[in-house]
């Protein structure tokens, strides 16, 4: 027992070539314009990788906090290759070096948060999940993928005509990216079938790319997650696949911010609305179509533009100018309602006033002017910038420190079920943790997608996942109980 403990443990060890890549960031960091933040930014990344890697387990806690972390930085290292201080890059005159520090400082403790909800959680065996993944057909996961795929877009096709019950709707056709997760994780196991995978990456990029809001980053995520669980060592081919994937993830990037207001004016018909009104072979021909007269100047603009809407800092920068200066703090107003909406869910509420749109928020606490409902789009704060209009500059850590409690909390909760298999539950933690990664999010919008997300997610593995794993695995006189229980399988 005493071995096996030290085995697991050993599993929790953070690899030497993440500590290489710090260290040499690190360097960077000392020498550039921006010193102090660019080095505390560097010893953010380690923070994260010190208390929340996982050897064998879905990455995805870090995958939320590095994505917010580069959100927090981008204009960082913007000011760092142009060689000016970062203030100088400040879009609307805020106090963007003290956003920045702020910023970081929720996300340490956001990281902190998480990781006391795993105190005391021994690492998974990755050789239980791996045994158990190999008792499932890839053939029958595949099935099943092809099989949820039209059912989860009929059900966000019918989402917006259930009152009260959209948000429910949206968390039960994510449903299907665990069923993505587990193909993936079976066919990078048993390296298998992995023609099938491609397939399934592929729609998956088709359907992203064709959306409103282009949600093309989904299926890069998922698959990342699942090949650093499914503890796939990097070959020389294999590194090339992943430097070729993170590539396209940054070209598509690029290219959807060179086309997105003219191919969305596009879709909604000239409405001032998110609608679309065009059906699916339609707008793929059209974007085809502003893809391929796209010029290498758009191009270069778009990197440019691709840069500053990653940054997410210079709406709180304004907000530290205008709180409390201009405006006193709300002492917990905007996380009381965010709370409160929480447990008046509109299903059973139908008479809740809708939530007002986010430009409004924003504007009243920047004194900024964005454009909203009228004109078809909502730009929010951000949940830190909410929680600094809150309690102030100290103040501020208190909920984001009960944040991440509650997200570690919701992932213990998925990869420890005993009566599922593990690589399932890792699947269905992925997917409630999906939308922890948006550090623009409001925290209304944020608690109520996570929460939802979790109550669908329980219910599917209470009383659907061990009914279905029985119809998946290679060998019907296998129990998925005992491969649950034991490690191997004979």
């Amino acid at each position: 027992m005493k071995a096996l403990r030290r085995r697991l443990q050993s599993t929790q060890r953070v690899p030497g070539g993440v500590w290489l890549v710090l260290g040499l960031l690190g360097m960077m960091a000392f020498f550039s314009r921006n010193p102090e933040l660019s080095v505390a930014a560097v010893l953010l990344l380690a923070w994260f990788f010190l208390l929340l890697w996982r050897t064998g387990e879905p990455p995805i806690l870090l995958l939320a906090l590095g994505f917010q972390w580069l959100q927090v930085t981008a204009k960082l290292v913007h000011a760092n290759i142009v060689g000016a201080p970062v203030q100088a890059l400040s879009e609307f005159g805020g106090d963007v070096e003290m956003a920045i520090w702020l910023s970081m400082g929720a996300l340490a403790v956001l990281a902190l948060g998480m990781r006391i909800a795993l105190i005391r959680l021994m690492p998974t065996d990755p050789t239980v999940a791996h045994d158990q993944a190999r008792l499932f057909s890839v053939n029958r996961l595949w099935m099943l993928y092809l099989a949820s795929v039209p059912v989860s877009l009929m059900i966000v096709s019918m989402s917006w005509a259930i009152p009260g019950g959209t948000q429910v709707a949206l968390a039960l056709s994510d449903i299907r990216w665990v069923v993505f997760f587990a193909l993936a994780y079976a066919t990078l196991v048993k390296m298998q079938r992995l023609h099938l995978l491609l397939i399934a990456f592929s729609i998956e990029l088709a359907l992203g790319v064709g959306g409103f809001f282009a949600d093309f980053k989904t299926v890069f995520f998922v698959t990342i997650i699942a090949y650093i669980a499914a503890g796939r060592r990097l070959t020389g081919t294999q590194l090339a696949v992943a430097l070729s994937m993170v590539s396209m993830l940054f070209m598509l990037s690029l290219v959807w911010t060179a086309i997105k207001i003219e191919y969305r004016d596009y879709l909604s018909g000239g409405q001032l609305a998110q609608v679309v009104t065009r059906g699916y072979m339609e707008r793929t021909q059209k974007l085809f179509e502003m893809v391929s007269e796209l010029t290498t100047e758009e191009l270069r603009q778009s990197v440019d533009t691709t840069a500053q809407r990653i940054s997410y800092v210079d709406f709180f920068a304004v907000t530290t100018t205008t709180v409390p200066r201009r405006i006193a703090h709300e002492n917990g107003a905007l996380w009381g309602g965010a709370l409160q909406h929480i447990f008046m869910p509109r299903l059973f509420f139908p008479s809740k006033p809708a939530l007002p749109n986010d430009s409004e928020r924003t504007n009243y606490y920047t004194g900024l002017y964005m454009a909203g409902e009228t004109h078809g789009t909502s730009v929010s704060m951000g949940y830190v910038a909410e929680s600094y209009i809150d309690f102030g500059k100290f103040g501020m850590f208190a909920p984001i420190l009960l944040l991440g409690v509650l997200l570690g909390w919701m992932y213990r909760f998925f990869v420890t079920r005993k009566n599922i298999p593990t690589f399932i539950g890792y699947g269905l933690a992925v997917v409630v943790l999906l939308e922890a990664y948006k550090f623009e999010t409001t925290n209304t919008k944020l608690l109520g997608a996570i929460v939802t997300a979790f109550l669908v997610a329980f219910v599917v593995q209470k009383y659907l996942v061990r009914k279905l794993a029985r119809q998946l695995v290679l060998k019907r006189r296998t129990s998925i109980g005992a491969a649950v229980s034991t490690p191997r399988i004979s």
